[in-house]
């Protein structure tokens, strides 16, 4: 079969005006393919209760700086709209 044989059809690699070009090109419509059989016999995961973690450091005390505490900030006067003099 040579490869001229389908001239209507558009290569898949060529992006079309108006699509985006980061987006991987859409997929020809086709007849569903069902899900190979040895996608479901695959050998599953042991559960996720039956694995060890390794324990926890010991909590970090979290202390303040050493000196006085910062000062608050002050807060800024609000903005006033005053009209402009020509």
């Amino acid at each position: 079969v040579s490869p001229d044989a389908a001239p209507e059809q558009a290569p898949a690699n060529v992006p079309l005006p108006g699509q985006d070009p980061r987006r991987a090109p859409a997929k020809s419509k086709g007849p569903p393919t069902p899900k190979s059989p040895h996608a479901a016999h695959a050998a599953p995961s042991p559960p996720l209760a039956s694995q060890q973690l390794a324990p926890l450091p010991p909590p970090i005390d979290v202390k303040p700086a050493p000196g006085p505490p910062p000062a608050k900030p002050k807060p800024k006067p609000p903005l006033v709209l005053t009209p402009q003099n020509p």
